[in-house]
């Protein structure tokens, strides 16, 4: 018969791991402590950002088109759509880049 395993029977890595999401209160805090947040994450952050707007606007673009295609109303909700892109898109962008606006805030009142 197996055993089972307790919390304090796991190897040291896999109690970090348990806990790793808690310790944080904000996504700034999260960012804060990262070891990877240097400057070539900025670059990955940059091809984030273009991702999610184009992924977002192509999105809405294939659905206005596909609904335009079945119920006969071109070029109207291909337009409709394509802003809900665009805006959907740009919440994206906001979503991601908030929490390091909020760093870079805390960090200029520190000083």
């Amino acid at each position: 018969m197996g055993t089972t395993q307790t919390p304090n029977d796991l190897p040291p890595t896999a109690k970090n791991e348990e806990s790793g999401l808690a310790k944080y209160s904000s996504e700034a805090d999260r960012l804060e402590a990262d070891p990877g947040l240097d400057k070539s994450s900025g670059l990955s952050m940059a091809m984030r950002i273009g991702t999610e707007w184009v992924v977002a606007t192509m999105i809405g673009i294939g659905t206005g088109y596909w609904l335009d295609s079945q119920f006969g109303t071109e070029p109207w909700l291909l337009i409709i759509f394509l802003l809900f892109g665009v805006a959907a898109g740009f919440k994206n962008v906001y979503r991601i880049v908030q929490p390091v606006m909020v760093k870079d805030s805390a960090n200029r009142t520190d000083s």
